[in-house]
């Protein structure tokens, strides 16, 4: 299903709709388009922020470059769950430029309704066996300030041209630091 401000339905039954329905969990928004960007700084999305915070549906937003946005909403919106997917990662980044933006990342996971997803990680490495030492040290800095409840793990499988097994073991075993109940948190 899309969502659209323009239906018929007010965007809050929309999504009112939408949670009632079995085994929808969320909506996931990317914003890595000129157009969509636009509307993610302009205002245009106010109703979709208000709703979804209201009907207490959480909202994935794909928004690499846009850190000081997804903070801005945060803050407007207190009771809204957001999820910063790939870790706000660009695309096409590889080892230390992928990451350039950590500080920034960091930054925003003094907002309680922020929360991280960690996908396609072994992607960002460059030319770099599993378990991708040095990926390590960025993904330690992210756990350390979001925690194991509002960090999460992810595929990113239709990219991925590393296998499904080492995209979850450099989490399971590859990350000498999640273990027990942290790492039971982030991988859900």
């Amino acid at each position: 299903d899309t969502l659209s401000l323009h239906d018929a339905l007010p965007i809050s039954d929309q999504l009112r709709t939408w949670s009632a329905t079995p085994g929808m969990t969320g909506v996931r928004l990317s914003f890595n388009k000129p157009t969509t960007r636009a509307q993610l700084v302009d205002g245009a999305l106010d109703p979709l922020w208000a709703a979804a915070a209201d009907h207490d549906v959480p909202l994935m937003i794909l928004a690499p470059g846009l850190l000081p946005v997804i903070a801005q909403l945060a803050r407007s919106y207190p009771q809204l769950r957001i999820i910063v997917d790939h870790l706000a990662i660009p695309r096409g980044l590889k080892g230390a430029k992928a990451f350039e933006h950590l500080p920034e990342l960091l930054a925003i996971a003094r907002y309680p309704n922020i929360a991280v997803k960690a996908a396609g990680i072994p992607g960002y490495s460059v030319n770099e066996p599993f378990p991708f030492a040095s990926l390590h040290e960025p993904l330690r800095q992210v756990f350390e300030a979001f925690g194991p409840n509002r960090m999460f793990w992810g595929t990113d499988l239709s990219r991925m041209t590393h296998p499904y097994k080492e995209c979850v073991e450099m989490f399971t075993q590859g990350l000498p630091w999640l273990k027990g109940a942290d790492l039971e948190a982030v991988m859900g």
